[in-house]
């Protein structure tokens, strides 16, 4: 079985309103506590809407509990330092698309190794 995530511009158009929203808090990215949470909350929101029928069934055995936990974990680990993915989308050095195609590598990397 081989895992593939489409990228459908109902997903883009979701994560380009997220990123909109949140581009003011690109520059102070490391200091943001409680606004970090809600970002990747939203963020893995989406992506748990569009992928979790395709994620679910590589989880059975794994340490998440369903594709909202483990993509709850990979966004937020993205959100991690200003280096990470998310500041950078947010701050626009990264489209969406191309920030989809990086989480999409993480979870195919992820669950490769997993496997």
């Amino acid at each position: 079985m081989s895992l593939l995530l489409p990228i459908s511009e109902e997903l883009i158009n979701e994560l380009e309103a997220v990123r909109k929203s949140y581009s003011n808090l690109a520059y102070s990215w490391s200091s943001l506590t409680l606004e970090k949470g809600k970002v990747v909350n939203d963020i893995a929101r989406i992506f748990n809407k569009h992928w979790s029928r395709f994620i679910g069934p590589f989880l059975a055995g794994k340490p998440w509990r369903n594709s909202w936990n483990f993509l709850q974990d990979i966004i937020g680990d993205e959100a991690k330092g200003k280096s990470r993915a998310i500041p950078q989308w947010l701050r626009g050095e990264m489209s969406t698309k191309e920030f989809i195609e990086h989480v999409k590598s993480v979870i195919e990397r992820i669950l490769k190794i997993n496997k």
